[in-house]
């Protein structure tokens, strides 16, 4: 039997002919017109026990509470009810359903059919074809559930057949192995952990999209402080809106279309919103900001699109299924606290009012940077290649400290922004190295 099918259709569809018993559909559940006593005295004759009746709109669950071995109906009602609820049945518990009707009608016949209704008797009924009519309702069901079964199990296959071939995919784009290769990964992890090789290449799957959601959420905080940054620059240098202006613009709202896309609506679905709702403000703000009062204001903007792309990141890595996915977070968490240091070093040495608050801000963003470099550092995860690029990126961040004290000067502007675009690449390579690695994909 498929391991899709109904909990109960082992009982009910089972083609034993004894002991039998049967659940009555009757109005408002109560065995009082002649015709159901008649079916319940010709049950008992039969050697089928009744286990007692139902209305029809209770049938699914009194089906499903007593497990019936066929569910009669003396006379089938008028009205769709007792149709759809066959039709739920058959879906939620599969069970032979024999019908008997004075109604000759051809399109109430396929109606009958099309609900997984097993013997349904046209102007028929006799208490001598009872009991065989219910024995081969009882294996029409029993034969209707070994083929759904068997349709079951080649969907199974067929799905997982796609899996492996999208999780190949992964492997081969991520670790740059061969098909040959990563279909061998796949079965040895398969082998070693006792799972399916299906149920491998689901996760692998996973874990990628988990991954990559992750990191293009991580990346609009830093982009909304980077945005800001330049915005700053270019009010220094005179300019209108520059080319790394236009790139950010660009790279936030492809960001959000993609996580539009790949996340699921009902469960990041508001997070996302806000975090659109937030970049819609500020891409409005920010290019007419022209003045230090105004930069704080977009800046306080910009802040609490940081804080939704915080929150949206941050559930998307307590969603994953992957429990590695925080080191793709903490990595990518990197970019966005290097744009905001030089950012913040930048409004303080252009005048911006609550000078005190963004100094704080500056440092706490010190302060974070650094404990996500030693987390990293003492991460298992990457090799001697991670170990020399976090060495390197530590430079990067001492050249930054250095730059903010020029904030002032145009050299040291240049400096702030080129130390923080550097540190903005490194992490961006970071973050994609731990996003693409065996131990996040295979878990």
């Amino acid at each position: 039997m498929s391991r899709h099918a109904a909990p109960l259709a082992s009982t009910a569809c089972a083609t034993e002919p004894a002991p039998l018993t049967a659940l009555i559909v009757a109005t408002g559940g109560q065995l009082t017109t002649a015709a159901d006593r008649e079916l319940q005295a010709d049950c008992a004759a039969a050697a089928i026990h009744v286990l007692g009746a139902s209305a029809c709109d209770n049938l699914v669950r009194d089906a499903v509470r007593l497990a019936p071995s066929v569910v009669l109906c003396r006379e089938v009602p008028r009205h769709p009810g007792f149709i759809e609820q066959c039709e739920l049945l058959s879906r939620v518990a599969p069970t032979p359903v024999v019908a008997f009707t004075p109604d000759p009608d051809p399109q109430r016949m396929a109606q009958a059919v099309g609900a997984g209704i097993h013997a349904y008797v046209v102007q028929g009924y006799a208490a001598a074809r009872l009991r065989p009519l219910v024995l081969l309702a009882r294996a029409r069901c029993a034969r209707e559930q070994q083929t759904r079964g068997r349709l079951d199990d080649l969907t199974l296959r067929y799905e997982e057949r796609k899996l492996v071939d999208r999780a190949k995919a992964v492997l081969m784009e991520a670790r740059g192995l061969g098909e040959e290769d990563a279909f061998r990964v796949l079965r040895s992890t398969s082998m070693h952990t006792n799972q399916r090789i299906g149920q491998v290449a689901g996760h692998v799957v996973a874990a990628a999209r988990s991954a990559d959601a992750v990191n293009l959420a991580g990346r609009l905080r830093m982009l909304s402080q980077r945005f800001v940054k330049q915005r700053v620059l270019e009010l220094a240098a005179r300019a209108s809106h520059g080319p790394g202006s236009a790139d950010s613009r660009r790279q936030v709202e492809a960001n959000l279309e993609r996580l539009g896309k790949t996340v699921p609506r009902a469960s990041f679905g508001a997070l996302l919103d806000a975090v659109s709702a937030a970049w819609a403000e500020l891409r409005s703000a920010l290019p007419l900001a022209a003045d230090a009062a105004a930069l704080s204001a977009a800046d306080a903007i910009a802040a609490r699109l940081l804080d939704h792309a915080g929150r949206l990141t941050d559930a998307l890595e307590s969603a994953g299924l992957v429990t590695r996915l925080r080191v793709v977070n903490v990595s990518g968490r990197q970019r966005m606290l290097a744009q905001r240091v030089a950012k913040a070093s930048l409004l303080r040495a252009s005048g911006c009012p609550d000078g005190d608050a963004i100094a704080n801000e500056q440092r706490v963003a010190a302060s974070e940077f650094e404990a996500g470099l030693a987390y990293l550092r003492a991460s298992p995860l990457g090799g001697r290649e991670t170990v020399a690029a976090l060495a390197e990126a530590d430079r990067a961040w001492q050249r930054l400290l250095d730059a903010c004290g020029r904030a002032d000067t145009a050299d040291g502007r240049t400096a702030l922004d080129d130390a923080s675009d550097v540190l903005l690449a490194m992490f961006d390579k970071l973050t994609a190295d731990y996003q693409h690695s065996m131990n996040v994909l295979m878990g």
